[in-house]
């Protein structure tokens, strides 16, 4: 916008560079307001983002608490620290007894032959090395190289097996083969040419229990250390075989999981609400937000969802309720106490229960059918979290999501004017440039002017300038 032209008033003796920054600042105002209403744009823009986060966040943790399963939380505990386990959410409290015969592994198998020095030639019977492919098919590999070149090649190709040089005596090399998975169906043979390749080193095995002690126990192998289907949704790993000592795996209830996902969804509610306050106190110096409608009312819509009644009960019997000051509080062990008591209550409290059809007794049908009526669904504490929270971070349709999108799309739009204001004042200061110019030009021709005529003046003889 500024020129790189100096013409500061050679003849006016006027500042003129000034002059026109003055006068281009004053032109220039309407741009500085456009500038403010962008700058304010993208600080509301993203204020909204960061009451976003916090409804996304409340979005996950009310969705851990309205998923299938969500109150069948289990724990898996091994009484042998050698087996590990861990259980998913279809887990259901179970124990099993159980004794680790032995634990998988790789087959293994090391040359007969053996080699000064890992640079000599391969040589043997043949020029190919047979090896399982690790698909399961035959390969091979060519050893017309040195030993370390073969090597190479087993270890850079898609074989079942990895390749070691292994240094047995000072000037001593052998070859050794190794699966590259453990069990039983991984054993493999190796050959050079028409010459047996080696000797095994390990025998590839499967992994053993043995499940029970009486007539009707049996036996569970695994290619791997790690065994599943054995109790339903737990996995279990061995890492050492104790045959004589036996290892009781053990699934139970795990409340306190439950528990853990209601304190992080009044947290997150809270964090939700704290923001709120931050962003839109009318008592703040610093709130970005004052008093934005959008904002209180999902405040209010939160605060409804604990203090409304949930199917004709309230949330306060699984401890949890609203402050003075408008925030939310849990007490973990009443929801613990009434969540052992009455799980269904809990469940509904929180999570919610879905609606069940009119049953139409049938006494006559095998067996007989007794009638129900039919229960509308009910919306916990969580699914009302969910909608809330969705209603305002949905990615597509979130309230929130779209007041930021506004404010980014204002943001452009002032960018657009603040360019086309630039231009303009690019011009005009151009102009000025040319208008002082020109000035200062006419200025310096009337002063030459001035001067000639001074000249010839002081020429005229004295008694014509009586």
């Amino acid at each position: 916008m500024a020129s790189n032209s100096t013409i500061d008033g050679l003849v006016s003796g006027l500042d003129t560079t000034n002059v026109i920054k003055q006068l281009i600042a004053v032109e220039a105002q309407p741009q500085t307001v456009l500038k403010n209403r962008q700058s304010a744009a993208k600080t509301d823009a993203t204020a909204y983002r960061s009451a976003n986060t916090r409804f996304d966040s409340l979005r996950s943790a009310a969705e851990a608490l309205t998923a299938a399963g969500a109150y069948q939380a289990t724990k898996a505990t091994s009484s042998a620290a050698s087996v590990s386990v861990s259980a998913s959410a279809t887990a259901t409290p179970a124990s099993l007894t159980f004794n680790v015969d032995r634990v998988a592994a790789r087959h293994m198998v090391i040359s007969d032959r053996t080699w000064t020095a890992t640079s000599d030639a391969f040589g043997g019977s043949g020029s190919t090395l047979s090896l399982p492919n690790a698909d399961g098919t035959a390969g091979s590999v060519a050893t017309t190289g040195t030993l370390a070149e073969t090597v190479a090649a087993i270890n850079g190709g898609t074989y079942g097996v990895t390749a070691a040089a292994v240094q047995v005596g000072a000037t001593t090399f052998k070859l050794q083969l190794t699966a590259k998975d453990s069990g039983a169906a991984k054993v493999f043979t190796a050959a050079a040419g028409a010459d047996t390749f080696g000797t095994t080193v390990q025998q590839g095995i499967d992994a053993q229990v043995t499940v029970g002690s009486g007539g009707g126990s049996y036996q569970a192998t695994s290619s791997s250390n790690t065994f599943t289907g054995l109790l339903d949704g737990v996995t279990l790993t061995v890492s050492t075989a104790a045959a004589a000592t036996p290892v009781t795996v053990s699934v139970s209830s795990d409340p306190s999981a439950i528990s853990g996902k209601v304190k992080t969804l009044i947290e997150s509610a809270n964090e939700a609400l704290k923001t709120i306050t931050s962003l839109t106190d009318y008592k703040s110096t610093t709130a970005l937000l004052k008093g934005d409608s959008t904002l209180r009312g999902l405040a209010n819509q939160i605060l409804d969802a604990v203090s409304s009644a949930i199917g004709g009960r309230s949330a306060a019997e699984v401890g949890i309720s609203l402050t003075r000051t408008g925030s939310l509080t849990f007490d973990a062990a009443k929801f613990s106490t009434a969540l052992a008591a009455d799980p269904a209550l809990a469940q509904k409290l929180v999570g919610g229960t879905l609606a069940k059809a009119e049953v139409i007794a049938d006494p006559m049908a095998t067996p007989p059918v007794v009638g129900s009526p039919a229960v509308p669904a009910v919306d916990g504490l969580a699914a009302r979290m969910l909608t809330i929270a969705k209603g305002a971070s949905d990615a597509t349709t979130g309230s929130l999501t779209l007041l930021a999108k506004n404010k980014d799309s204002a943001a452009t739009d002032f960018q657009g004017r603040i360019d086309a204001w630039d231009v303009r004042l690019a011009s005009r200061t151009l102009s000025l440039e040319k208008y002082y110019t020109a000035l200062e030009t006419s200025l310096g021709k009337l002063k030459n002017q001035s001067s000639w005529l001074d000249g010839q003046l002081a020429n005229l003889p004295s008694w014509s300038r009586r």
